[in-house]
Protein backbone atom coordinates (compact mmCIF):
# COMPACT_ATOMS: atom_id res chain seq x y z
CA UNK A 1 0.00 0.00 0.00
CA UNK A 2 2.98 2.55 1.19
CA UNK A 3 4.63 1.67 -2.96
CA UNK A 4 1.01 2.71 -4.19
CA UNK A 5 0.60 5.78 -2.03
CA UNK A 6 4.24 6.88 -3.13
CA UNK A 7 3.19 6.26 -6.82
CA UNK A 8 0.23 8.12 -6.85
CA UNK A 9 2.31 11.31 -4.98
CA UNK A 10 4.56 10.91 -7.77
CA UNK A 11 2.21 11.29 -10.14
CA UNK A 12 0.41 14.08 -8.76
CA UNK A 13 3.25 15.73 -8.72
CA UNK A 14 4.16 15.58 -12.49
CA UNK A 15 0.21 16.73 -13.06
CA UNK A 16 0.48 19.81 -11.16
CA UNK A 17 4.04 20.43 -12.98
CA UNK A 18 2.60 19.73 -16.04
CA UNK A 19 0.12 22.66 -14.94
CA UNK A 20 2.47 25.38 -14.87
CA UNK A 21 1.90 28.90 -16.92
CA UNK A 22 4.19 28.63 -19.56
CA UNK A 23 4.39 31.30 -22.33
CA UNK A 24 3.62 30.63 -25.79
CA UNK A 25 5.82 31.77 -28.07
CA UNK A 26 5.26 32.07 -31.63
CA UNK A 27 9.19 32.48 -33.48
CA UNK A 28 8.57 34.85 -36.70
CA UNK A 29 11.29 36.99 -38.80
CA UNK A 30 10.66 40.33 -39.43
CA UNK A 31 10.91 40.54 -43.49
CA UNK A 32 9.87 44.29 -44.01
CA UNK A 33 13.09 45.27 -44.67
CA UNK A 34 13.98 41.92 -46.96
CA UNK A 35 13.10 41.29 -50.52
CA UNK A 36 10.88 38.40 -51.60
CA UNK A 37 11.00 36.52 -54.77
CA UNK A 38 9.22 34.09 -56.66
CA UNK A 39 11.00 31.94 -59.68
CA UNK A 40 9.36 30.77 -62.44
CA UNK A 41 9.94 28.68 -65.48
CA UNK A 42 8.51 29.56 -68.91
CA UNK A 43 10.91 28.14 -71.94
CA UNK A 44 9.54 26.47 -74.18
CA UNK A 45 10.49 22.90 -73.24
CA UNK A 46 8.95 19.32 -73.58
CA UNK A 47 7.71 18.48 -70.56
CA UNK A 48 10.39 15.71 -70.19
CA UNK A 49 13.12 15.10 -67.40
CA UNK A 50 15.68 16.27 -69.08
CA UNK A 51 14.02 19.88 -68.84
CA UNK A 52 13.01 19.70 -65.62
CA UNK A 53 15.44 21.55 -62.32
CA UNK A 54 16.15 19.70 -59.73
CA UNK A 55 17.99 22.19 -57.97
CA UNK A 56 17.05 25.86 -57.34
CA UNK A 57 20.15 27.47 -56.05
CA UNK A 58 19.38 31.41 -54.71
CA UNK A 59 22.24 33.04 -53.43
CA UNK A 60 24.27 29.80 -53.14
CA UNK A 61 21.27 28.32 -50.76
CA UNK A 62 19.97 25.04 -52.76
CA UNK A 63 15.92 24.41 -52.71
CA UNK A 64 15.55 21.26 -54.16
CA UNK A 65 13.01 18.02 -53.64
CA UNK A 66 15.50 15.29 -51.47
CA UNK A 67 16.20 13.95 -55.04
CA UNK A 68 13.07 14.57 -57.58
CA UNK A 69 12.01 17.00 -59.79
CA UNK A 70 12.21 20.66 -58.24
CA UNK A 71 10.33 22.92 -61.12
CA UNK A 72 8.97 21.67 -63.70
CA UNK A 73 8.30 23.21 -67.40
CA UNK A 74 5.45 26.32 -66.74
CA UNK A 75 5.63 26.08 -63.29
CA UNK A 76 6.93 28.11 -60.38
CA UNK A 77 8.32 27.94 -56.72
CA UNK A 78 8.06 28.48 -53.56
CA UNK A 79 4.59 26.02 -54.71
CA UNK A 80 2.07 24.34 -52.37
CA UNK A 81 0.33 26.96 -51.18
CA UNK A 82 -0.51 30.31 -52.22
CA UNK A 83 1.09 33.34 -51.27
CA UNK A 84 4.62 31.91 -50.69
CA UNK A 85 7.66 33.59 -51.55
CA UNK A 86 11.50 33.18 -51.18
CA UNK A 87 13.57 36.03 -48.94
CA UNK A 88 16.35 37.46 -49.78
CA UNK A 89 18.94 40.60 -48.60
CA UNK A 90 17.67 43.61 -50.72
CA UNK A 91 20.35 44.19 -53.46
CA UNK A 92 22.19 41.56 -55.88
CA UNK A 93 20.62 38.26 -56.26
CA UNK A 94 21.90 34.87 -57.98
CA UNK A 95 19.71 32.51 -59.44
CA UNK A 96 20.54 29.32 -60.87
CA UNK A 97 19.21 26.16 -61.97
CA UNK A 98 20.70 22.77 -62.28
CA UNK A 99 19.18 20.11 -63.85
CA UNK A 100 18.78 16.28 -62.89
CA UNK A 101 22.59 15.35 -63.64
CA UNK A 102 23.81 18.47 -61.21
CA UNK A 103 24.56 20.25 -64.45
CA UNK A 104 23.97 24.27 -64.54
CA UNK A 105 21.63 24.87 -67.10
CA UNK A 106 21.02 28.32 -66.72
CA UNK A 107 22.82 31.25 -64.54
CA UNK A 108 21.50 34.95 -64.07
CA UNK A 109 21.90 37.65 -61.73
CA UNK A 110 18.97 40.44 -60.96
CA UNK A 111 19.01 43.32 -58.13
CA UNK A 112 15.90 43.79 -56.22
CA UNK A 113 14.86 46.49 -53.46
CA UNK A 114 13.97 46.06 -50.00
CA UNK A 115 10.53 45.44 -49.00
CA UNK A 116 9.93 44.06 -52.64
CA UNK A 117 7.77 41.31 -53.90
CA UNK A 118 7.94 40.13 -57.64
CA UNK A 119 8.26 36.98 -59.87
CA UNK A 120 11.51 36.11 -61.75
CA UNK A 121 10.63 34.46 -64.84
CA UNK A 122 13.13 32.80 -66.86
CA UNK A 123 11.51 32.34 -70.27
CA UNK A 124 14.90 31.43 -72.25
CA UNK A 125 18.15 30.13 -71.41
CA UNK A 126 20.22 33.14 -73.27
CA UNK A 127 18.52 35.97 -71.82
CA UNK A 128 17.86 37.64 -68.72
CA UNK A 129 15.22 36.37 -66.85
CA UNK A 130 11.70 39.22 -66.93
CA UNK A 131 11.21 40.92 -63.64
CA UNK A 132 7.45 40.97 -62.80
CA UNK A 133 6.05 42.97 -59.83
CA UNK A 134 3.64 41.17 -57.45
CA UNK A 135 0.35 42.59 -57.42
CA UNK A 136 -2.31 41.95 -54.80
CA UNK A 137 -5.66 39.91 -55.90
CA UNK A 138 -8.73 42.23 -55.72
CA UNK A 139 -10.85 41.80 -52.39
CA UNK A 140 -14.77 42.18 -53.24
CA UNK A 141 -17.10 42.65 -50.27
CA UNK A 142 -19.74 40.11 -50.21
CA UNK A 143 -23.55 41.23 -50.84
CA UNK A 144 -26.56 40.04 -49.00
CA UNK A 145 -25.77 36.30 -49.33
CA UNK A 146 -22.96 35.62 -50.85
CA UNK A 147 -20.15 37.41 -53.21
CA UNK A 148 -20.14 37.34 -56.85
CA UNK A 149 -16.96 37.81 -58.32
CA UNK A 150 -13.15 36.87 -58.77
CA UNK A 151 -10.14 38.52 -60.00
CA UNK A 152 -7.42 37.42 -62.73
CA UNK A 153 -4.73 38.59 -64.09
CA UNK A 154 -3.14 37.77 -67.65
CA UNK A 155 0.42 37.66 -68.62
CA UNK A 156 2.09 37.33 -72.10
CA UNK A 157 5.13 35.06 -72.47
CA UNK A 158 4.20 33.96 -75.98
CA UNK A 159 6.99 33.64 -78.62
CA UNK A 160 6.13 34.37 -82.30
CA UNK A 161 8.52 31.32 -83.54
CA UNK A 162 11.23 29.58 -81.10
CA UNK A 163 13.42 32.32 -79.38
CA UNK A 164 11.52 35.22 -81.15
CA UNK A 165 9.47 36.64 -78.58
CA UNK A 166 6.19 38.35 -79.73
CA UNK A 167 6.20 42.39 -80.07
CA UNK A 168 2.40 42.40 -80.46
CA UNK A 169 0.42 43.06 -76.98
CA UNK A 170 -2.34 40.17 -75.79
CA UNK A 171 -5.26 41.14 -74.18
CA UNK A 172 -7.82 38.98 -72.58
CA UNK A 173 -11.46 38.44 -73.91
CA UNK A 174 -14.49 37.21 -72.15
CA UNK A 175 -17.46 35.31 -73.20
CA UNK A 176 -20.62 37.02 -72.67
CA UNK A 177 -22.72 34.24 -71.03
CA UNK A 178 -25.95 35.25 -72.91
CA UNK A 179 -24.89 36.17 -75.74
CA UNK A 180 -21.74 34.13 -76.11
CA UNK A 181 -19.96 37.00 -77.85
CA UNK A 182 -16.30 37.67 -76.38
CA UNK A 183 -15.22 41.19 -75.89
CA UNK A 184 -12.01 42.22 -74.50
CA UNK A 185 -11.56 43.08 -70.65
CA UNK A 186 -8.28 44.68 -69.29
CA UNK A 187 -5.76 46.41 -71.03
CA UNK A 188 -3.20 44.67 -73.16
CA UNK A 189 -0.17 43.29 -72.16
CA UNK A 190 3.29 42.74 -73.48
CA UNK A 191 5.93 39.87 -73.77
CA UNK A 192 7.43 39.40 -70.40
CA UNK A 193 4.25 41.67 -67.89
CA UNK A 194 1.42 41.03 -66.16
CA UNK A 195 -1.55 43.03 -66.40
CA UNK A 196 -3.28 44.26 -63.45
CA UNK A 197 -5.77 41.88 -61.84
CA UNK A 198 -9.27 42.21 -63.78
CA UNK A 199 -12.75 41.63 -61.67
CA UNK A 200 -14.76 39.12 -63.75
CA UNK A 201 -18.83 38.27 -62.60
CA UNK A 202 -19.41 34.67 -60.64
CA UNK A 203 -22.80 33.33 -61.17
CA UNK A 204 -23.14 30.17 -59.17
CA UNK A 205 -26.38 30.18 -59.67
CA UNK A 206 -25.74 29.62 -63.42
CA UNK A 207 -22.72 27.72 -62.36
CA UNK A 208 -22.06 25.70 -59.42
CA UNK A 209 -25.76 26.23 -57.80
CA UNK A 210 -26.81 27.90 -54.00
CA UNK A 211 -25.32 25.47 -51.77
CA UNK A 212 -22.39 25.40 -52.53
CA UNK A 213 -19.01 28.12 -52.74
CA UNK A 214 -19.43 29.20 -55.06
CA UNK A 215 -18.18 28.73 -59.18
CA UNK A 216 -18.87 29.32 -62.72
CA UNK A 217 -17.21 28.38 -65.97
CA UNK A 218 -16.29 31.35 -67.63
CA UNK A 219 -15.21 30.71 -71.36
CA UNK A 220 -11.90 33.15 -72.69
CA UNK A 221 -10.18 33.89 -75.95
CA UNK A 222 -6.78 36.30 -76.42
CA UNK A 223 -6.54 38.89 -79.00
CA UNK A 224 -3.36 40.27 -80.45
CA UNK A 225 -3.23 43.81 -79.84
CA UNK A 226 -1.08 45.89 -82.54
CA UNK A 227 1.44 48.34 -81.67
CA UNK A 228 -1.34 51.28 -82.72
CA UNK A 229 -3.56 49.72 -80.58
CA UNK A 230 -5.73 48.29 -82.62
CA UNK A 231 -7.36 44.60 -82.11
CA UNK A 232 -6.04 42.35 -84.90
CA UNK A 233 -8.61 39.52 -83.95
CA UNK A 234 -8.05 36.45 -81.80
CA UNK A 235 -4.58 34.87 -81.82
CA UNK A 236 -3.82 32.29 -84.18
CA UNK A 237 -1.51 29.06 -83.22
CA UNK A 238 -0.67 26.08 -84.29
CA UNK A 239 -1.84 22.98 -83.19
CA UNK A 240 -0.14 19.78 -82.51
CA UNK A 241 -1.54 18.30 -85.56
CA UNK A 242 -0.14 21.32 -87.78
CA UNK A 243 -3.65 23.02 -88.31
CA UNK A 244 -3.98 26.70 -87.19
CA UNK A 245 -6.90 27.87 -85.15
CA UNK A 246 -7.66 30.68 -82.81
CA UNK A 247 -6.79 30.60 -78.96
CA UNK A 248 -9.85 30.07 -77.07
CA UNK A 249 -9.91 28.24 -73.37
CA UNK A 250 -12.46 27.82 -70.72
CA UNK A 251 -11.77 27.27 -66.71
CA UNK A 252 -14.36 26.97 -63.75
CA UNK A 253 -13.44 29.99 -61.44
CA UNK A 254 -14.67 30.74 -58.04
CA UNK A 255 -15.83 33.51 -55.92
CA UNK A 256 -13.67 35.34 -53.80
CA UNK A 257 -10.24 33.48 -55.82
CA UNK A 258 -7.45 35.06 -57.32
CA UNK A 259 -6.16 33.73 -60.35
CA UNK A 260 -2.90 33.99 -62.64
CA UNK A 261 -2.90 33.27 -66.24
CA UNK A 262 -0.09 32.37 -67.93
CA UNK A 263 -0.30 32.56 -72.09
CA UNK A 264 2.94 30.52 -73.14
CA UNK A 265 4.56 28.79 -75.86
CA UNK A 266 5.35 29.10 -79.58
CA UNK A 267 2.88 30.14 -82.04
CA UNK A 268 3.83 28.18 -85.02
CA UNK A 269 5.09 25.56 -83.45
CA UNK A 270 3.60 22.86 -82.93
CA UNK A 271 6.29 20.78 -80.98
CA UNK A 272 5.81 24.19 -77.58
CA UNK A 273 2.14 24.52 -78.82
CA UNK A 274 0.46 27.85 -77.20
CA UNK A 275 -1.51 27.20 -73.54
CA UNK A 276 -2.98 28.90 -71.03
CA UNK A 277 -1.24 27.61 -67.55
CA UNK A 278 -3.35 28.95 -64.63
CA UNK A 279 -1.76 28.97 -60.87
CA UNK A 280 -4.11 30.54 -57.96
CA UNK A 281 -2.88 33.75 -55.83
CA UNK A 282 -5.80 33.56 -53.58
Amino acid sequence: MKFLKYISICLLAVLFASCDKKDIEFPMEDVSNKAQIQVAYMCPKQAITANYIYTVVINGVEYCNNGSSFLATYNYVPSGAVGLFYTVEPGDVNIRFLNNKGEEVYNTNINVASGSKQMVVVYDYAQAPAIVPFKEPLKFPGVADTGDKCSVRLYNFLCESEGVPMTDKIQLGLQDTETKEYKPVGEPVGFGEGSEFIAVDIDKLKGSGMNTSGSQRRDICIYRIGADGSNKGVIQYTKSNGSTAGFTDYWTWYIGRGYLEFMRGVLDSKTYVVAMTQFTAL
